[in-house]
């Protein structure tokens, strides 16, 4: 089976307002987990097979994952799950979240190999620069991946973060839990000696978020991490309703909590919602409903008193 992924662009202001076709690229199998970053997208499927294209130059490489050798070159190791959770990728270093660690990549542009449309993504055999050590996942396990919405001249470090249940002091069971999200940003590393352009990064965690309900591991919990000027905000759906959370933003310290702020943006008591979107820099929430529907509702800040 092969996957035909296609990046299209659109320009409001043109005269001749329409999508257009940049390129379009052969996955074999599924397509599973997918990250832009700019002119970049890296996804993986569901044996573990991952891409990453440059889809304005249609330049990509391709790797397998359960079959790469370990930087400390040891063959005899035991079964290890494989299931990549999510990808993230920034600038040039692909984060991969998988049971128990984050492996992170180098990806330049100078190993990207040129494709045409007869042609498969060839398949290279990367090492992992480091992997780093993350509690191992239950099955409520959510990631909020970094923001894919970049403002013009943004030069902050995007967040992602991650969440697994932890049970009160009370007892075990699923609905007495609560939910934390371990904040991680980047920080930047020495570039590598044979490629001093390229700009390397590792995640880097930078405080705890507690008191997430566990009702907000559902299906779709947790959106992008984004910016909202000081703060940082998360979106997430509850059954029909769409919630929103305001956090401070980390100041560097792994071991240092703080606690969510959760307000209502929509209520569906009379739709059913098929999926939203939030952009906090705009103020503006969009919903799909399952009639397929589309709402889109703007949220204003008070307007600052005049004095006479």
């Amino acid at each position: 089976m092969v996957t035909h992924v296609s990046i299209y662009e659109i320009y409001p202001s043109s005269p001749d307002v329409a999508f257009r076709l940049t390129h379009s690229l052969k996955v074999k199998g599924t397509l599973d987990k997918v990250s832009i970053y700019r002119n970049t997208l890296a996804c993986s499927n569901h044996n573990n097979l991952i891409t990453v294209w440059d889809f304005i130059q249609n330049k990509a490489i391709s790797w397998e994952n359960n079959v790469v050798s370990r930087p400390n070159g040891v063959n005899d190791l035991p079964e290890i799950d494989h299931h990549i959770y999510e990808v993230i990728l920034f600038i040039d270093t692909l984060l991969l979240v998988e049971f128990g660690k984050l492996s992170v990549w180098d990806v330049p542009s100078s190993l990207y190999l040129p494709l045409s449309d007869d042609m498969e993504v060839a398949l290279i055999r990367p090492l992992p620069r480091s992997e780093i050590h993350i509690p191992a996942p239950t099955e409520s396990f959510r990631i909020s991946s970094p923001s894919q919405w970049l403002s013009a001249g943004q030069s902050r470090l995007p967040f992602f973060g991650l969440c697994i249940p932890t049970p009160d002091v009370q007892g075990g069971e699923l609905d007495h839990f609560d939910v934390s999200m371990r904040c991680y940003t980047f920080k930047s590393v020495p570039s590598l000696p044979d490629n001093p352009k390229s700009q390397a990064f590792d995640p880097q965690q930078v405080g705890v978020v507690s008191s997430f309900p566990i009702w907000t591991m559902s299906e779709n919990f947790l959106r992008h991490i984004r910016f909202c000027g000081d703060s940082l905000t998360v979106a997430w759906q509850a059954g029909d309703d769409v919630n929103i959370g305001l956090m401070k933003m980390p100041q560097g310290d792994p071991d240092s909590m703080a606690t969510l702020a959760i307000r209502c943006l929509f209520n569906g008591e009379e739709v059913v919602l098929r999926d939203f979107d939030f952009c906090p820099a705009a103020g503006r929430l969009v919903v799909m409903t399952a009639d397929g529907g589309i709402q889109i509702m703007d949220f204003l800040t008070p307007p600052t008193p005049v004095s006479v």
